[in-house]
């Protein structure tokens, strides 16, 4: 049987609670891609910026909440790239959110942030640039 410290446990629950989280986000997306895409950009139409770069945006906020959480669902070396991605992706969401003055979505957009960043630095982390003994 499996053993493990409750340090261990937390970060796999924590760790596969996010990644089926953002793969979710991503993936009920992908049968209305471009329904999707079409409603974001609208929804930017009184900002400053422009319908296709917000359009093509759209798409790859698809495809980086998708493979983020892959990389979190994989585990291993996977979980660092994963959670890098899924930081990066929430920053430009909270730019979007920001500029349509949806402070909800900052917030709850920053709560992804501080998770995958505490999943980041947690030592159970593979982090390739130190030395396991």
């Amino acid at each position: 049987m499996l053993k493990f410290s409750n340090s261990q446990l937390g970060y796999l629950v924590v760790r596969i609670a996010m990644g089926l989280s953002l793969l979710m986000h991503g993936g009920v997306r992908i049968p209305k891609w471009g329904a999707f895409s079409s409603a974001t950009a609208d929804s930017f139409a009184d900002t400053i910026l422009p319908y296709e770069l917000v359009y093509v945006f759209a798409s790859v906020i698809i495809i980086g909440e998708v493979l983020s959480g892959v990389l979190l669902l994989l585990g291993g070396r996977f979980v660092r790239w994963g959670c890098a991605l899924g930081i990066l992706l929430m920053g430009f969401l909270m730019f979007g959110s920001g500029m349509l003055e949806q402070w909800q979505g900052v917030m709850n957009q920053i709560v992804h942030v501080l998770i995958l960043y505490l999943l980041l630095i947690n030592p159970n982390t593979q982090d390739p640039t130190m030395s396991r003994e």
